[in-house]
């Protein structure tokens, strides 16, 4: 029901996971507290709510990891989502540290499952911090789901390998993936959820702005703003919006003001590559050189080239 997105079906999810809670209170089974602690997290995630979707994310797995046995399928859920919460909070050390880990393994256990999604959706934004897309990109894509027009691991590997190419500066392999990709996103029903459309229409912003197609990313804009109950949109919007703008003097407001909803939605790495990008069309490259230290600092091995893939700019 988080996935939904609505006010009524969010509010809803938000009451389930605390019945779930105080049902696990009452069994006092291990198994119980930390099922109801994913699913927490799980609904904060989904509604854009990433340091509490994080926080108890961590709180989950820690029951699992201490209390629980036979729970492998449970921590690769978690995880996710942690995972992805993580990414996009800008949590470098933490997270460049649990998913090559996760991935290993998941190598050495045989779970293509969890191997999967080590390489593909946000949490696979490590890969790029640590300067290596072709983690992602060399991997071989989830199998179709016979009866499924696209699974979820399909949407997860279409997010990865499409911001490791812009990361790669491969703009038109982006492009022609997302393309491709589309009916199949379309036809398995992702962007009737919120958070799943918003999460595609800034990556549809994205190539768009590298490819120098301003109209798409103002139509992108337009429809991440939809999306009134998530706490993370006003800062999609806003980065969508300034990645109409280009690249010169006139696109710096733009790219400010969208530094600064990413900032309020606890984005930082983000809010870092609004704020690099608008000191480079103003020509203050001291201060452009500021926010990639700062990222560097953080443990993002070339910030640079991390923030070029956030805004990039077309030709």
């Amino acid at each position: 029901e988080a996935f939904a997105g609505s006010g009524w079906f969010l509010r809803r999810a938000r009451e389930l996971a605390a019945r779930a809670s105080a049902l696990a209170s009452e069994t006092g089974n291990p198994a119980d507290r930390a099922w109801a602690l994913m699913a927490l997290c799980t609904v904060h995630g989904l509604a854009g709510e990433f340091a509490e979707s994080a926080a108890v994310g961590r709180e989950a797995e820690a029951v699992y990891l201490r209390e629980c046995k036979g729970v492998d399928w449970e921590l690769m859920i978690v995880r996710t989502y942690l995972n992805g919460s993580l990414a996009l909070l800008g949590e470098v050390a933490e997270l460049v540290e649990r998913v090559p880990a996760g991935l290993e393994d998941a190598e050495r256990r045989g779970h293509r499952l969890a191997a999967v999604v080590h390489r593909a959706g946000q949490p696979s934004t490590a890969w790029l911090w640590l300067d290596q897309p072709e983690v992602i990109l060399d991997a071989a894509g989830p199998p179709a789901t016979e009866g499924v027009p696209f699974s979820a691991l399909e949407y997860f590997h279409l997010l990865g390998t499409t911001q490791a190419r812009l990361y790669t500066g491969d703009r038109d392999g982006a492009r022609a993936a997302l393309e491709a990709a589309w009916p199949g996103v379309k036809a398995g029903g992702f962007l009737s959820f919120p958070y799943c459309s918003s999460e595609m229409a800034l990556l549809r912003a994205r190539v768009a702005a590298a490819c120098g197609d301003v109209a798409t990313c103002r139509a992108q804009a337009k429809a991440i703003a939809n999306a009134t109950n998530l706490r993370h949109a006003p800062a999609f919007s806003a980065l969508a919006q300034a990645l109409s703008g280009g690249i010169g003097p006139a696109a710096a407001p733009g790219y400010r003001a969208a530094a600064i909803a990413c900032a309020a939605a606890g984005l930082r790495l983000y809010a870092a590559a609004c704020t690099w990008r608008a000191e480079r069309c103003e020509g203050h490259a001291d201060a452009a050189a500021a926010q990639a230290e700062l990222a560097r600092s953080l443990g993002v091995v070339a910030p640079e080239r991390y923030f070029g893939s956030l805004v990039p700019a077309g030709s």
